[in-house]
């Protein structure tokens, strides 16, 4: 299975979750390697959801207490993750350009 495929599926597969829910599930599961496996629309869809939380997540801590403080370091993270990968792809089309 390719990782566009095995992305949707797994992206489909927890639709009884929550959507937060299900970031959280997929974010506990991406590494590096399975960013790199992902198309550029997909890593476009992570980076948007995560942002996203990483939003709900500051303004959650500044209205009240958060159950895990260091989820935020984590989304931080995983961001800077995606794009390292899409910084990556953009500097290996141009040099084969």
């Amino acid at each position: 299975m390719t990782g566009s495929n095995n992305f949707k599926t797994l992206w489909s597969g927890l639709s009884s979750f929550s959507r937060s829910e299900k970031h959280h599930w997929v974010l506990l599961m991406t590494k590096a390697s399975e960013l790199r496996e992902m198309n550029d629309e997909q890593l476009s869809f992570a980076l948007q959801e995560t942002q996203k939380e990483l939003f709900q997540l500051r303004f959650q801590a500044a209205t009240e207490r958060l159950d895990a403080p260091s989820s935020i370091k984590r989304l931080r993270r995983e961001i800077a993750r995606v794009q390292t990968i899409r910084r990556e792809r953009e500097l290996s089309q141009q040099k084969d350009a």
